[in-house]
């Protein structure tokens, strides 16, 4: 699975969110390419985190915990749902 080494990068998706804010596509495109595993994904990860409905949804966390169907805000618990250890 592809999401612990990018967690293992960025640690969060708060975090992988603040680096595309920060950088251009091409620019996350590339830091992401060199990931291992990552590759070809590059790019729709990128488009991912600039999407404004998945941000939307990512924000919804705080009242889905209120509900106790949390979304998983961050690729360690991506990762975790998907059974990697």
């Amino acid at each position: 699975m592809i999401a612990k080494p990018i967690a293992q990068t960025y640690g969060t998706l708060s975090a992988l969110r603040a680096a595309a804010a920060a950088t251009t596509s091409e620019e996350l495109v590339a830091e992401l390419s060199e990931i291992e595993g990552v590759g070809m994904i590059a790019e729709a990860i990128d488009r991912f985190v600039r999407d404004h409905v998945a941000s939307a949804s990512i924000g919804a966390n705080t009242d889905a915990n209120r509900t106790g169907r949390a979304i998983p805000c961050s690729l360690s618990q991506v990762a975790e749902l998907w059974g990697v250890p």
